[in-house]
């Protein structure tokens, strides 16, 4: 097993967003951002942007693959055994196709205080974390059924964490008519767990001998990493046929290397591993195994069970990693915008990852944004997202613009544009100071 096959495909499906404007306009901001929010959309638009000061922007999200409030509602009080109930055992495990039970929470903030932009360069910090659970469906199978007879079973769990700083200095030209922009990147490395069960484990199995099972866990600890990526980007400052075009690629060459030559473990990594004793930068394996445990071995008055029954199976590879590599995703983007008699912003928007992750492919997404601009100190915005079910989308939002001071929250739910049925939500607050 790949040990990072769910973090890849977590950052590799999920755009996270930039902003609250972002959210709430389903992502179509390749052309309409302007300021410190296009910095990780298309730093071209910083050349048609004022100053701006950033002094909050955060969101966050949270999703699942199973639980709706449609879903909560169905099995609260209810007798999942009873075949006429809203919702039966079966019917709950069906929910999730077959599939993997998936939990995950992502969380963005840009450090107060030190990002700040103009309209020839921006310096941007922005922290971001993500978290994941993953519950093979055996293990659900077995949790709701109990043990199957005379059936192997296979149980596998991840969960995965990283936490990544990313450090940017964005430039922007105006060339008649259009713009160009980059931004370089300094990817720093905070931290990243992992903890799967490998190939090796063996699957659970119940038949008249007693229960059998081997479980491998895999932990590895990284208290430290570095890499870089390049964004590009591009917008007409002219409208063509009263449309503005964007385009841009986020993450371009982005990696970053897990190892012990970077800054965050010289300064903090080193000294935590130490105190805490954690081995880092190496696969710890933590397994046991049960071999035909029955009634009579539960019964049993000896306070530990024999080692011909339940015994460990751990041990620590001594083959320390001298550099760990992931990939940081290039996301495309193109979209184009245009302003309907100066009270709306329509904006359309499609992106995609550059890389297609072993048998993931990088499917496209689409949205749509619409900003009512009719009244210029309160602009309401709305927008819907397709494409697979972690950007299927809904989003609303507005904001209140004092001058000069800009204060905007977004909200979209996930999984599905109704609020009963979505498995997820995001939430975004930005408050910018403009000079």
């Amino acid at each position: 097993m790949n040990s990072f096959k769910l973090f890849i495909l977590l950052i590799g499906f999920v755009f996270t967003q930039e902003s609250a404007r972002e959210i709430s306009l389903g992502g179509s901001m390749v052309t309409l951002s302007r300021g410190i929010s296009s910095i990780g959309v298309n730093p071209a638009n910083l050349a048609f942007s004022k100053s701006t000061f950033n002094l909050i922007n955060f969101n966050t999200s949270i999703y699942n693959n199973l639980f709706s409030i449609q879903v909560y509602n169905n099995i609260n009080g209810t007798d999942l055994e009873n075949p006429n109930s809203l919702l039966t055992k079966t019917e709950l495990i069906e929910i999730i196709d077959g599939d993997s039970f998936d939990l995950s929470h992502n969380f963005n903030l840009y450090i107060p205080g030190i990002n700040f932009s103009n309209s020839s360069y921006a310096i941007t910090t922005k922290l971001n974390q993500i978290i994941a659970f993953k519950a093979g469906n055996g293990l659900l199978k077995t949790l709701f059924f109990g043990n199957e007879w005379e059936t192997e079973v296979p149980i596998s769990l991840e969960i995965q964490s990283h936490t990544i700083v990313e450090y940017g200095y964005s430039s922007s030209y105006n060339i008649e008519g259009f713009a160009l922009g980059y931004t370089l990147k300094y990817l720093q490395g905070v931290n990243l767990l992992n903890l799967y069960t490998t190939e090796d484990s063996e699957p659970l199995y119940t038949d008249s001998n007693g229960i059998d099972v081997g479980l491998i866990f895999a932990r590895e600890i990284y208290p430290g990493g570095s890499g870089f990526g390049v964004d590009i980007g591009f917008l007409t400052k002219q409208p063509i046929n009263g449309y503005s075009i964007g385009l841009s690629v986020t993450n371009l060459f982005g990696y970053i290397n897990w190892d012990k030559k970077n800054l965050n473990y010289t300064l903090f990594g080193r000294n935590i591993a130490d105190n805490m004793n954690l081995n880092t930068y190496q696969t710890e394996f933590i397994g046991f195994r049960i071999n035909n445990l029955n009634a009579t071995d539960l019964m049993s008055d000896a306070e530990e069970f024999a080692d011909s029954v339940v015994s460990d199976t751990s041990f620590i590879d001594s083959n320390d990693y001298l550099v760990k590599r992931t990939d940081y995703p290039s996301v495309l983007r193109f979209g184009l915008s245009k302003i309907i008699l100066d009270n709306l912003n329509l904006a359309y928007e499609s992106r995609t990852r550059l890389q297609s992750l072993g048998s993931s492919k990088a499917n496209w997404i689409h949205s749509l944004g619409l900003e009512v601009i009719r009244w210029k100190l309160f602009p309401i915005r709305f927008g819907v997202s397709s494409g697979d079910k972690l950007n299927h989308k809904f989003s609303f939002g507005g904001g209140i613009h004092l001058n000069p001071f800009e204060l905007d929250l977004g909200i979209s739910w996930i999984g599905s544009r109704k609020l009963y049925t979505a498995n997820g939500f995001e939430l975004g607050f930005t408050l910018t100071f403009i000079y």
